[in-house]
């Protein structure tokens, strides 16, 4: 199997799967973008084992499956599968820390137990696990391994993950599954089963009550979300813009999660309401702006 037919079976999933990631993405050099499309495939195929499992020791497997690939990677072995051949040879142009991709197992494992997070601080940990490595690992690609960056990094993973809980709610749902915090939820006076039940319509007539007491889960998460966007933004003046600008495309996300929490803050937090997505031409104008200004 050649690097080449590897690297554009890992570009058409992430475009297919993870639009944003793969639009931050080609806003980095062309010699990084083969690097960041491996990671981002490789978090694409740990993320999609719950959808396809119908037991977590299924689960459990196809995880030990990408541990025993990531040690035929680190050996310098070529394992038979398109994403773990990008991925090695990612691992060898950029030095990748093995620690964050077993960071990125390990978070998963939580999905594939179909656990919920008990209090907000538990989300915020789930989105710490299951995002900031891919941050971490997308730095790494990019030449930056400076402690301030990686910092930065880590808040705007978090951040990324929060969002992205509360963009997956409807989906989950029908899905009977949420991320929601159970001690939260049951603040507003809420079961998971209450989720459930909820239905994606226009107007809050359907399961109004609940719709509105959900949207002060959300508000909170959100908030959380932006703390750590501004955490991220707090370290700005420890870069030089010529040093940002290289790795700049790791940090992107970040534009996307504060362009997602102006949606949520227009539709008053109601995760159910049509219109929370981003159009894309809309995310594209949004990235080139901060890459011409060199923002995050």
């Amino acid at each position: 199997m050649s690097a080449e037919s590897a690297l554009s079976f890992c570009t058409d999933l992430v475009r297919a799967h993870d639009y944003d990631r793969y639009l931050c993405a080609m806003f980095a050099p062309e010699t990084a973008r083969a690097g960041l499309m491996a990671i981002y495939a490789f978090n694409q195929e740990i993320a999609k084992i719950r959808d396809v499992i119908s037991e977590p020791v299924s689960g459990h497997i196809r995880l030990q499956w990408w541990r025993e690939a990531l040690d035929t990677v680190y050996a310098g072995g070529n394992p038979q599968h398109q994403v773990a051949v990008a991925l090695g040879d990612a691992v060898k142009r950029f030095g990748l820390g093995r620690s964050h991709f077993d960071c990125l197992i390990d978070g998963r494992a939580f999905d594939v137990e179909d656990q919920r997070p008990r209090n907000l601080a538990a989300l915020e940990s789930y989105a710490d696990a299951t995002s900031t490595p891919l941050v971490s690992l997308a730095l790494e690609v990019l030449a930056e391994r400076g402690a301030a960056a990686h910092a930065a990094g880590r808040h705007i993973g978090i951040a990324w993950g929060l969002i992205g809980q509360l963009r997956a709610t409807a989906y989950l749902a029908r899905k009977k599954r949420t991320f929601l915090p159970l001690e939260e939820l049951s603040k507003v006076g809420l079961a998971p089963d209450d989720v459930f039940n909820v239905r994606l319509s226009r107007h809050r007539s359907s399961s109004g009550d609940t719709r509105k007491a959900l949207a002060r889960v959300a508000k909170e998460i959100a908030a959380l979300a932006n703390d750590h966007l501004i955490g991220a933004r707090n370290f700005r003046s420890e870069f030089k813009k010529k040093t940002l600008v290289r790795f700049l495309p790791a940090y992107l996300p970040g534009i996307l999660a504060n362009g997602y929490l102006g949606r949520l803050h227009w539709h008053d937090h109601d995760l159910f309401a049509p219109g929370l997505e981003i159009p894309r031409p809309l995310k594209l104008t949004r990235l080139a702006v901060a890459v011409m200004l060199k923002r995050f």
